[in-house]
């Protein structure tokens, strides 16, 4: 399993933003808004990239997939402090 640490940050207003580096040192920034209730719709900066997060109510991961220049994958992440 690959893993790599990264900056979540969800609004009052339901905005969420999920910034990593990637291998060759660049961040990968996607931004989006919540689609319901605790369903959250992103894509990247400046590109056509996007992923989708799921997260339970009070729950300590958000789960999701991804699809990025033509390959697409599904992802975890675990929330912390």
């Amino acid at each position: 399993m690959d893993t790599t640490d990264c900056e979540v940050k969800v609004s009052s207003d339901g905005s969420i933003l999920v910034d990593w580096e990637d291998e060759q040192g660049q961040h990968q920034i996607y931004t989006g808004s919540e689609v319901g209730d605790g369903h959250f719709d992103l894509k990247a900066n400046g590109g056509v990239d996007k992923m989708s997060l799921h997260r339970f109510p009070n729950g300590l991961t958000l789960d999701g997939r991804w699809v990025e220049d033509g390959d697409e994958g599904m992802l975890t992440i675990f929330l912390g402090d």
